[in-house]
């Protein structure tokens, strides 16, 4: 990640809310450090650095991306966890696709837009 002399920041941490009728609907939230003793008060992973995707209603689900990639620390190998969205989000598409193989282009977009209710 760079450089970072002593006295800078070596952490960052911020919030997105998506508020419908006055409360959170969907919340992202981001952490990164250069390190895990950075910000240690603030949620951590006991794997190391990792994608979550945290799904609060019946049921509740998680899911956690865990990558690694030699030479780089912590969830430098997971990707973006914003792949498996699209992932859960073509399920309909792909169960009423006729049987074989697909790949993407077989697919409509898969955006996830509307998919809130």
């Amino acid at each position: 990640m760079g450089t970072f002399e002593a006295g800078t920041q070596g952490a960052f941490r911020f919030e997105v809310s998506g508020v419908v009728d006055g409360r959170p609907l969907l919340v992202v939230e981001h952490i990164t450090r250069i390190d895990d003793a950075c910000a240690p008060d603030w949620p951590q992973s006991s794997i190391g650095g990792e994608h979550r995707v945290v799904v609060t209603g019946h049921p509740n689900l998680t899911v956690s991306v865990h990558g690694t990639e030699p030479g780089e620390p912590g969830a430098a190998g997971g990707g973006n966890a914003s792949a498996a969205n699209r992932i859960v989000n073509a399920i309909p598409a792909v169960c009423a696709a006729p049987p074989g193989p697909l790949s993407p282009l077989d697919l409509p977009s898969i955006t996830g837009a509307g998919q809130l209710r």
